[in-house]
């Protein structure tokens, strides 16, 4: 040590700074006092400036014998480090041995175990660089980042980054030459989509909103994949649940790809799954031919065979294209041709014939202005639009796109939409078998629903999946195969699902009573009914009915017993069958660890709502269960006010524009009755039916649905403030300035109203307040409540009843 530096205006805080000199007079790295890295050196605290004179060496003769070391000595400590574990980072067993044995002059232990610490923390490094360099980064294959920089749209599996062509040519090299290489760890799906990949990237390239960065990195994976000896071959893929513990799943460590070899052949092999604690793990599996060697503890849950189009005469030629060519022009015209001939809207579709740019922003203008005014959209069309493209499925959003690249000829990138061969004919013909015939949803009921009427599925496929349900063909309308595994019970998907059952079972009232007569949506509302009701009828249908925590097993089996019926055996997982109880309309089953879980048999609701109902109101907190929102939904469903409220759409003789929350549309005779009780006149009767009845009957609503006027409003509110049936006021966020006399129940979220008719909806089967009877059979018990003397007003608290 020659010399140290050290600050002068901290000398008394343990912030001071220090740098060390060598004997050349070269500056090494700065520190400070106390800091931990300095601890190897066998000091807690470095001294203090003022203390500096008296710092000598330890041990000079051991320093001395360091300050020697050979390339070999210290060559040789290296690789003993590497052997030391690596869990334990005070673990320096072989490293200190060599540091012992290489460098005998060193006696100082302090040292030593400061040069052993050292030497592991140098290997550790090592082995990573190592690590990086066996993932491909040097062998010429564009990396995974730079593909999915360039193809964001492209599916993966995990974080690491590798070369998916690398990749590729290893596995080829292993199917036809037998000769096993490394795998540099992709990340990207390719074996799932190989045969889509080339037009996907040619695609993708021609687009002229592609930077001239990307365009280059899929030029890359073009060459690669022609290169790669994949294309042209036959290959079956499939997915395999494999036995925890299975020699099958020996591979190199850290490592979530592998090649497999089962008998002669090879396999591609990625874990999808890593979990010891689970009885199978997911593995996704490749190999070259029609047939697939299974390991014989695995069973497989799907597979395919395919054969890879040999696309290299189409990157060849698409190549030269692009060169001759430069990227597609945009051209409105098609974009517009795709909307008149699929559900796309025009901004969905132009996102798509540009190759989605900007879909990873998250800002409102995510295309910029130059772009979005290129493409001839507003900035909250192209924002309508991404959302409406990111709600679908991932795999029906990369069959779109994909879709789009589908053309046969490369020349079919650069051709005008309307001919055959163009990108937009391609992205049509997908679009069709995807989503059926075109189905155009009223954008404003869109905004309507998702402001009044929350649902579980996306608000446009909701509106969609009512406009379509007398149609055989509508997807969301159609139960799955069965039988349905007891774990999947509740799962969601384009089929009748829980998501979709609890959708139906709130726009059923919402359409059916705030539409007016002759709307097409609420039109739609019998058939979509009928078609939820055949299926909650059909008696193999099962829902979710929730699940009851029970740590103790003892008590486990006295449950099932309450419930009855015949005993059964469920299959729990992939190879576990359980106990359980079937009575008809409730099933129970011991699903093992610490819960009982049960479901709904829908055929027997109308005949058991008794016995089902303590299921719906059950909490976890007070020994019931929880979960159950699908079976809330088929409850309302199959209820007697359901039924009215669909029947009352059904035979409906009210004019055509007409509103049935219109008591006047809706229930003549209960108005009459009213008006004869208090003598006002039509249109204030009619008002208060409204006050009395609808859960928010802001002045906006009664306008729309009474076809009135202000004026003619402000009167009728002023005839009942005048007889002291509604008093005037402001309430924040009530949207109207009359209220029904009596107490406020507000609600910092959700709809506040009137305490007075809280109690009047159906808190059992929907969150918030809604009208879930027809409006005729509400307006007759509004009017029978208060007949009964049951009228609204504030408690006078000085009258009590004498005890």
């Amino acid at each position: 040590m020659r010399a140290i530096g050290v600050s002068t205006g901290w000398s008394e805080s343990q912030g001071d700074e220090f740098t060390i000199h060598g004997e050349g007079g070269e500056e090494h790295p700065a520190g400070s006092f106390g800091g931990d890295a300095w601890k190897i050196a066998g000091f807690s605290i470095l001294p203090r400036a003022q203390w500096l004179h008296y710092l000598t060496a330890r041990d000079e003769a051991s320093s001395r014998a360091l300050r020697a070391i050979t390339d070999e000595a210290a060559r040789a400590i290296l690789t003993a480090a590497s052997e030391d574990g690596t869990d334990d980072d005070d673990d320096v067993t072989h490293a200190l041995a060599a540091v012992k044995a290489q460098l005998p002059g060193v006696t100082s232990e302090v040292l030593q175990r400061g040069v052993a610490l050292v030497a592991k923390a140098a290997a550790t490094h090592a082995a990573g660089l190592a690590a990086l360099q066996d993932r491909g980064g040097g062998d010429g294959g564009v990396t995974d980042d730079a593909v999915t920089e360039a193809l964001p749209q492209l599916p993966t599996e995990g974080w690491e980054s590798g070369s998916c062509v690398t990749d590729m040519t290893a596995m080829a090299a292993a199917f036809l030459d037998k000769a096993r290489g490394k795998l540099t760890g992709s990340r990207i799906l390719w074996e799932r989509h190989i045969e889509r990949l080339a037009r996907l990237a040619c695609y993708a390239a021609s687009r002229p909103t592609a930077s001239d960065a990307a365009r280059a990195t899929l030029r890359e994976l073009l060459s690669g994949l022609a290169a790669s000896r994949m294309l042209g071959l036959t290959v079956t893929r499939a997915e395999l649940q494999v036995k925890t513990g299975s020699s099958f799943l020996a591979r190199p460590k850290d490592k979530h790809i592998w090649i497999a070899g089962e008998g002669d052949a090879a396999l591609f092999a990625r874990i999808t799954t890593d979990d010891e604690d689970e009885p199978t793990q997911t593995v996704l599996v490749l190999t070259h031919g029609d047939r697939l060697a299974v390991p014989g503890d695995a069973t497989v849950t799907w597979q395919e065979t395919v054969t890879i189009p040999d696309d290299r005469a189409f990157i060849e030629g698409f190549l030269r294209e692009l060169d001759a060519r430069g990227p597609v022009a945009h051209e409105p015209g098609a974009a517009a041709l795709v909307a008149s001939e699929t559900s796309l809207t025009l901004a969905e579709a132009a996102l798509l014939l540009a190759g989605l740019p900007g879909f990873g922003e998250y800002r409102s203008d995510f295309l910029g202005k130059e772009l979005r005014e290129t493409l001839g959209l507003k900035v909250t069309d192209a924002s309508r639009a991404k959302q409406k493209l990111r709600e679908l499925p991932n795999d029906q959003l990369f069959a779109l796109l994909v879709g789009a690249a589908g053309v046969s000829a490369p020349e079919g990138f650069w051709a005008a939409g309307a001919e055959e061969g163009s990108s937009a004919r391609a992205l049509i013909k997908t679009a069709k078998a995807l989503f059926g015939k075109a189905v155009e949803v009223s954008e404003e009921l869109v905004a309507q629903a998702e402001k009044e009427c929350s649902v579980p599925l996306p608000t446009r496929k909701a509106l969609a999946m009512v406009l379509t349900a007398a149609e055989a063909d509508n997807l969301w309308l159609k139960p799955r195969p069965g039988p349905v595994e007891w774990n999947h019970l509740g799962d969601s998907g384009d089929f009748f699902s829980e998501d979709v059952l609890a959708t139906i079972a709130r726009l059923v009232p919402y359409l059916g009573a705030t539409l007016p007569v002759g709307d097409a949506y609420r039109a739609a509302i019998p058939a979509l009914y009928d078609a939820a009701k055949k299926n909650l009828e059909a008696p193999d249908f099962l829902l979710p009915l929730g699940s009851r925590y029970e740590e103790d097993e003892k008590k486990r089996a006295p449950v099932l017993d309450q419930v009855g019926g015949k005993k059964i055996r469920v299959k729990i997982g992939s190879d576990e069958e359980r106990e359980g109880r079937d009575n008809g309309v409730v099933l129970a089953v011991d699903e093992g660890g610490d819960s009982i879980g049960f479901s709904l048999r829908t055929s027997g609701l109308r005949a058991h709502r008794a016995a089902v109902l303590p299921y719906l109101t059950g909490t976890d907190e007070d020994g019931g269960v929880y979960g159950v929102d699908g079976a809330k939904a088929a409850y309302y469903l199959l209820s007697k006010d359901c039924e009215e409220l669909v029947e009352s759409v059904r035979r409906s003789t009210a004019p055509e524009g007409s509103y049935e929350l219109d008591p006047r549309v809706s229930a003549k005779e209960t108005v009459a009755s009213l008006r004869e009780a208090t003598g006002l006149d039509e249109d204030a009767a009619a008002l208060y039916l409204q006050m009395l009845a609808l859960p928010n009957p802001t002045k906006k609503l009664v306008l729309l649905v009474n076809g009135w006027k202000p004026a003619r409003y402000e009167a009728a509110a002023q005839a009942l403030v005048k007889q002291k049936l509604v008093i005037e006021g402001k309430r924040e966020r009530a949207g109207r300035e009359i209220f029904l006399p009596g107490a406020w129940d507000k609600k910092s979220r959700g709809l506040s109203m009137e305490a007075y008719k809280a109690s009047t909806w159906d808190r059992l089967c929907f969150d918030e307040a809604q009208v879930t009877v027809a409006p005729r059979t509400l307006y007759e018990r509004a009017y029978a409540r208060l007949s009964s003397g049951d009228k609204p007003g504030f408690e006078d608290v000085t009258k009590r009843k004498q005890k």
